[in-house]
C-alpha cells in the first residue's frame, strides 16, 4: 500500500511536469489569430460605442460650430471685397495708357521713359508719384506747358526760356503739324502755365545743370511727358495750397511784382538803346531767343561752342575736318545748325531757318563778330 501511493505521487508530478512543458511552447500562427478574433468578437459593443461617442462629440460642440461658421463669414466678406476692389482696379476710367502711343517728332513716349531714367531725372523730380522731391513734379508738365516750351527749356535747362524762345518753337512746330493751335495767343491760352514762366522767369538762372541731350532725346522726353500728363492719377499730385503767412514771407523776401517790373524795364531800356547799332541788337536778340543759355561770351564752356574768339579762328569738326569760322559760317550755323557740327558738342541746337529774319541774322552775326 506505501509502494502504491508513491508510484501516483510520481505519476502525478510528472503528468505536471509535462503540462507545463506543452504551455511553454510557442503559440503557433493560427493560434494567435484565433485568439484575436475572440478577442473582438467579445467587445464590439464596448468599440462601436467609443467611436459612435466621439463623432458624436465632435458634431455636436456648440463653440466649435460657432468657430467654424465665424471662420466661413470671414472668407466670404474677404471673397467678397476682393471681386470689388479687384474689378474696381480694371475699370476703364483707370486704364493707364500706352507708352507707345505717345509721339513727337519721330519719338514714343517709351524712348522717351528710356531717356528720363538714363539721366536719372527722379535722383531730383517725381513723376507719378515716384522719384525725389529736391525739383518740381514733372507728371502733368506737359499739361500745364506744352511741347514748344518744353523744347526751348529742354535744349537749355540752365536759363529759363524767354518769350521769344518760346514763340519761335510755337510758330516751327504749327509749321511742321506738330502743334494744333492757331497762333501764338491760341497756345498761351491753352497753356497758361507758359506764359506765367516766360513773363516772370524768362531768362533767368535755374539751378538745373545744362544736360547734352542728343537730338532725337528731347522730342523723345516731350512724348513721354505727354504720356505721364494722360495718366487718370486720381488727383495726384496734391495741390500745393500756400498759407497767407508763407505768401507775405515770399513777397517780403522777394518783392511783389518785381520780375515782371525788372523784365519789362530791360526790354524797354533795350530797345531805345538797340535800335541803330546792330551790335547792341544782335545781343539783344541772342538774350531773346535764348543764345546764351548755351553759348557764354567769356570762353567758359557750356551747352555748346563759346563765342567769344569764334569769329576768324578755326573750328573743328566731327569727322575729322576744320573749318574758319567766317562770316558764311556764322551764317550757315543759325539758319542750319546741323550742317556741321564742332567736335565734343552734342547736336542740340534747333536750326532758326525761317524764324529767323534776315537782318536778326546779320545782327548776331556782327555780336558774334565783336567777341574777341
Amino acid at each position: 500500500s506505501g509502494a502504491k501511493g508513491s508510484k501516483s505521487a510520481e505519476s502525478k508530478s510528472a503528468e505536471s511536469k509535462s503540462a507545463e512543458s506543452k504551455s511553454a511552447e510557442p503559440k503557433s500562427a493560427e493560434a494567435k489569430s484565433a485568439e484575436s478574433k475572440s478577442a473582438q468578437s467579445k467587445s464590439p459593443k464596448a468599440s462601436k460605442g467609443s467611436e459612435s461617442w466621439v463623432g458624436t462629440n465632435i458634431g455636436n460642440d456648440p463653440e466649435e460650430a460657432r468657430s467654424r461658421n465665424v471662420a466661413i463669414g470671414v472668407l466670404g466678406v474677404m471673397t467678397l471685397l476682393w471681386i470689388l476692389f479687384g474689378g474696381a482696379s480694371f475699370t476703364s476710367d483707370r486704364h493707364r495708357p500706352d507708352t507707345a502711343t505717345f509721339s513727337f517728332r519721330g519719338q514714343d513716349g517709351y524712348r522717351g521713359k528710356q531717356v528720363f531714367q538714363a539721366y536719372s531725372c527722379m535722383d531730383c523730380h517725381t513723376i507719378v508719384g515716384n522719384g525725389a522731391y529736391f525739383a518740381p513734379d514733372l507728371t502733368f508738365v506737359y499739361r500745364d506747358l506744352g511741347p514748344a516750351w518744353l523744347e526751348a527749356f529742354l535744349g537749355s535747362a540752365g536759363t529759363w526760356p524767354t518769350k521769344a524762345a518760346v514763340d519761335m518753337r510755337i510758330n516751327a512746330q504749327r509749321q511742321a503739324g506738330e502743334l494744333n493751335v492757331a497762333s501764338v495767343d491760341e497756345y498761351y491760352t491753352r497753356y497758361p502755365h507758359a506764359l506765367e514762366r516766360v513773363t516772370n522767369r524768362g531768362g533767368r538762372s535755374t539751378i538745373m545743370p545744362n544736360l547734352q541731350f542728343q537730338a532725337n532725346e528731347i522730342p523723345a522726353l516731350i512724348a513721354f511727358f505727354a504720356y505721364s500728363s494722360a495718366i487718370n492719377t486720381q488727383e495726384w499730385p496734391p495741390q500745393v495750397r500756400a498759407t497767407p503767412g508763407a505768401v507775405a514771407r515770399f513777397h517780403a523776401a522777394y518783392g511783389r511784382g518785381a520780375v515782371t517790373a525788372a523784365t519789362a524795364s530791360t526790354a524797354s531800356t533795350s530797345t531805345a538803346s538797340a535800335s541803330s547799332d546792330p551790335v547792341a541788337r544782335g545781343r539783344q536778340t541772342a538774350q531773346d531767343i535764348g543764345c546764351l543759355a548755351c553759348h557764354s561770351t567769356d570762353g567758359s564752356s557750356r551747352v555748346g561752342p563759346t563765342w567769344k574768339g569764334l569769329s576768324g579762328s578755326s573750328v573743328p569738326l566731327e569727322g575729322g575736318s576744320t573749318v574758319t569760322a567766317d562770316e558764311a559760317y556764322l551764317r550757315t550755323s543759325i539758319l542750319d545748325s546741323r550742317a556741321q557740327i564742332v567736335r565734343g558738342f552734342a547736336p542740340t541746337m534747333p536750326p532758326y531757318e525761317g524764324m529767323l529774319n534776315d537782318d536778326q541774322v546779320s545782327d548776331l552775326v556782327a555780336y558774334i563778330q565783336s567777341l574777341r
